[in-house]
């Protein structure tokens, strides 16, 4: 779509590329993903974290589910951090408290708490 003079955003970028996943299409959608990624991982995180996300999400285990929400806090997604915990709490009827840390940490780091 360059080749068109298109510059396409990162979601529709990350539509396309698990749209051709889907279809069987990989190899198309490697080459998205490497496009969405460019040269300096520290400014797509988020993207990096998204593809590695969706082959846990259907069925996350508890572990999964601590690094998405640790990983949601550092790209300032409180929002998303905030669903994976409720998620979580009710896949799991019984947390301990390294699991509620895991959410305090990403409210302290953003000066959330009063």
């Amino acid at each position: 779509m360059k080749g068109e003079g298109l510059e396409l955003d990162l979601k529709f970028q990350f539509v396309l590329a698990r749209n051709y996943a889907n279809l069987g299409i990989k190899e198309k959608a490697k080459s998205v993903l490497k496009e969405m990624e460019g040269g300096n991982l520290n400014e797509n995180k988020m993207v990096c974290f998204k593809r590695d996300w969706e082959v846990c999400e259907s069925d996350p285990q508890i572990h999964e589910c601590m690094n998405a929400i640790d990983a949601f806090g550092k790209v300032y997604k409180i929002k998303e951090a905030e669903a994976m915990f409720d998620k979580m709490s009710k896949k799991w009827k019984q947390l301990s408290a390294k699991h509620y840390t895991a959410m305090l940490k990403v409210y302290v780091d953003h000066k959330l708490l009063n």
